[in-house]
């Protein structure tokens, strides 16, 4: 496996490492060197090893990987496409992860952030927004209607030291849509959401966000929706903008988000 290194040239305002940097680049090298070692050995033995010690390796391994992704990213304003991909490939759960241009657009947004934000459905997002907004004091809370997921994602935000919160919420009807039950601890005057949740199976879809949650999200909030190319959410898109907001729709070469920006008045309207 080839390995990415981000150069940052002094042109860029970035400092200079200092020799603990250094040392810490020179470690890093050497775990990447051993588990591209170890992961060419399990190639090779992968038909002797029982499955769930695959499975245990495999775990483990991605959580160095993942815990070097976040050490890099802490040190970067602006992440590449490369980095975050690889990322993604560390948080090893890629099938239902954004594609590079939607985490951009995340980190981008959660850097700039000033209020709450508010994710609806947890995952690699979540730890992006805990790095470039929970760690400058912004509230991060995410709904996630998964159980076991919301634990996972819990645990390795404290695994890693990161801010944020993931509540569990289920999901229930609300008369033509289901969406997520509202916990009663959610705050108010959210300034960003992310919605990458529930899923696109969900009857409704991701359509419930405004009228679910219309009293929390300030008026100037921004909502970025991933997956804007499919069906479901070109479905939700055209819900919302008959309520009143404004969308964009941003197409990249891997898939395209919606950036979706409230009106005066939308969210206090009856």
């Amino acid at each position: 496996m080839e390995r990415e290194f981000e150069v940052e040239s002094a042109g860029d305002g970035m400092a200079s490492q200092s020799p603990v940097s250094d040392f810490q680049d020179c470690v890093q090298v050497g775990i990447e060197d051993i588990l591209s070692s170890t992961m060419a050995t399990l190639q090779k033995l992968k038909a002797f090893i029982p499955v769930p010690i695959k499975l245990a390796m495999k775990q483990a391994i991605n959580y160095v990987r993942l815990g070097a992704c976040i050490r890099e990213l802490k040190s970067t304003v602006t992440p590449s496409n490369g980095l975050l991909q690889k990322t993604n490939h560390a948080w090893g759960n890629e099938s239902w992860s954004g594609d590079p241009a939607y985490l951009k657009a995340v980190c981008d947004a959660a850097a700039k952030a000033q209020m709450p934000i508010l994710e609806c459905g947890s995952g690699i997002t979540t730890i992006l927004l805990a790095i470039y907004a929970g760690s400058r004091g912004i509230k991060v809370v995410s709904l996630e209607h998964h159980q076991s997921w919301q634990e996972k994602v819990s645990k390795s935000l404290r695994r890693f030291g990161l801010p944020g919160t993931v509540l569990h919420a289920r999901l229930i009807s609300y008369g033509d849509f289901d969406w997520y039950e509202v916990p009663e601890e959610l705050t108010s005057g959210f300034g960003l959401v992310v919605c990458d949740g529930p899923p696109a199976s969900t009857r409704g879809g991701r359509v419930g966000l405004l009228p679910v949650c219309k009293d929390r999200l300030d008026d100037s909030c921004v909502v970025l929706l991933d997956d804007a190319e499919r069906a479901e959410e070109q479905a939700v898109l055209s819900t919302w903008k008959n309520s009143g907001v404004d969308v964009n729709v941003i197409e990249s070469a891997t898939g395209s988000y919606a950036s979706v920006r409230m009106r005066d008045s939308t969210l206090t309207q009856s």
